[in-house]
């Protein structure tokens, strides 16, 4: 393979960005020089090359200038949503329309024998296109055999990791403090990229951001004091709301190599991803706790004819394959058992279906639940229709919200929380373990309390919170991490990089 791909690269059909090394440490290797695309390069070759994947869709060689008002407008926006920003101080206002918006971002795809891989990526906040090879950009990826024994929990870093996270973060400072320089129609003109968050699910930024407050902790929130008994406090003035910002959620003393990259040394920047918070998150909660309690409180799905909880999830299961049917849909999920929604014992059920398929359960709940005039004397039922409703609400794909629809997510939202507080309660009280209070039901509380708190501002523009959500990098992380199942560890970070280079000249042209 290594002379097939040099070879597509010395006929052109590589990307023209060099690969890099950067020192770290492997696991009974020592040290080493690990391959990497470097930031830099990259954003100098896209500036001059693919600059619409950078502003939205607009290009540099605009003779209009369009890009500099889309930049503008952005910026003046993004103040009211994020004021801590360092970049306020560092930047004149008359300079930010030469500013560009990125993120870091990353994730653990599935690699050789079903082993983690692990993945460095960064992106446009600006982007127009729905293709992953044109929004999320690969850094580096490392095999899981050359740092998983390097893993310190949580807040203890990792020794192979960190060198990279460090190289990276290096070369985000220079972006941002020196830039890129453009020779433009109208002369040089000089472009900094600034950093507006790092976006991901949990584990990742745990990691990268060495948090002592985390999910899995006593303490389970980087932005407040909340404790893990406390996570289902959603109410107006939850007791946690005075202690968000007193602290740092790391070890001041060792700061994560990440908070070296200006705007990211401060835990506003660990941004909520309503995608993994949702449809790989609370909604499993929901839509579980919904079809377990129809199930064994309500009789539903076989009456008295069918008395086991198998034999009833298999009829659910049935009813929702016709929905999909009806649907032109095909869900992942084969069947519905008491084993794959990790419902035996004493335990809270659990699953591991597919973001598409929550959206198909939530929407054949919401159909089922408005179907026949069900007998809901206690009101639960309809608990659990508004339940639904106010989850599944969805806004435009856009950067920005208009006060009027960001009103109606703030007010769905705070519908979702409540209602989901009390059919918590309910199944407490009817002795039915559903509907958990967990660390990410605390995270959507406090991405209610930034909808309202920009509202208040009455400023005619939110922050749109989908604007953080990965559904599009996670179909980058599956074709990222796909070939390396079929490469040697020691040398699938550079195969990768250099199958990764052609793909692009592939997608860009």
């Amino acid at each position: 393979m290594r002379d097939v791909l040099r070879s597509m690269d010395r006929l052109g059909y590589s990307l023209s960005v060099p690969i890099r090394y950067e020192k770290t440490v492997y696991a009974h290797q020592g040290d080493v020089q690990h391959p990497v695309l470097s930031l830099l390069d990259m954003l100098q070759y896209m500036v001059k090359n693919q600059s619409h994947l950078l502003l939205g869709g607009h290009s540099l060689d605009d003779p209009a200038g369009t890009w500099k008002d889309i930049l503008l407008q952005f910026w003046a926006r993004y103040e009211c949503h994020d004021p801590g920003h360092p970049m306020w101080q560092d930047i004149p206002a008359s300079d930010r329309n030469k500013c560009i918006p990125l993120m870091v971002y990353g994730d653990e795809g599935t690699g050789k024998r079903k082993q983690p891989v692990w993945l460095l990526c960064w992106k446009p906040t600006l982007f127009a296109a729905t293709n992953s090879y044109h929004r999320t950009m690969l850094y580096t990826c490392v095999s899981h055999v050359l740092y998983s024994d390097f893993h310190c929990g949580m807040d203890g870093g990792n020794e192979c990791l960190d060198p990279l996270v460090r190289s990276f973060a290096l070369e985000a400072r220079r972006a941002y403090t020196e830039g890129i320089v453009w020779s433009g129609p109208g002369g040089d003109v000089r472009l900094r990229f600034v950093f507006t968050g790092v976006v991901g699910d949990m584990p990742f930024q745990g990691h990268l951001y060495k948090l002592k407050r985390h999910f899995t902790a006593a303490d389970i929130c980087p932005l407040c004091l909340c404790k893990k008994d406390d996570a289902g406090e959603v109410s107006q003035n939850p007791s946690w709301l005075p202690t968000m910002g007193v602290s740092v959620p790391w070890d001041t003393s060792s700061p994560p190599e990440i908070s070296i990259v200006p705007g990211l040394g401060r835990p506003e920047a660990i941004r909520p991803d309503i995608f993994h918070l949702g449809h790989l998150g609370i909604c499993r909660d929901v839509y579980l706790g919904c079809i377990i309690s129809l199930a064994m409180v309500f009789g539903h799905f076989g009456g008295k004819a069918v008395r086991s909880l198998d034999g009833k999830l298999a009829n659910a299961y049935q009813l929702f394959k016709s929905y999909c049917h009806l649907r032109h849909s095909t869900p992942f999920a084969k069947h519905w058992t008491r084993e794959n929604f990790n419902f035996k014992g004493p335990r809270y059920p659990d699953c591991s279906f597919k973001a598409s398929d929550s959206y198909l359960i939530l929407k054949w709940l919401e159909d089922y639940l408005s179907g026949p005039p069900w007998d809901d004397s206690t009101g639960i039922l309809g608990l659990m229709l508004s339940t639904i409703v106010a989850l599944s609400y969805t806004s435009p794909s856009r950067q920005w919200l208009r006060d009027s629809l960001a009103k109606q997510v703030e007010q769905s939202l705070q519908t979702f929380l409540s209602d989901y507080y009390k059919l918590a309660l309910w199944a407490y009280r009817s002795g039915v373990l559903v509907y958990r209070f967990v660390p990410k039901l605390h995270a959507w509380k406090h991405i209610h309390l930034r909808l309202q708190g920009e509202l208040a501002l009455a400023r005619g523009y939110t922050f749109n919170p989908a604007i953080y959500a990965t559904a599009n990098d996670e179909d980058f992380v599956g074709k990222a991490s796909r070939p390396i199942r079929d490469l040697h560890s020691g040398n699938a970070s550079l195969r990768r990089l250099e199958l990764y280079r052609i793909e692009l000249q592939r997608e860009w042209g």
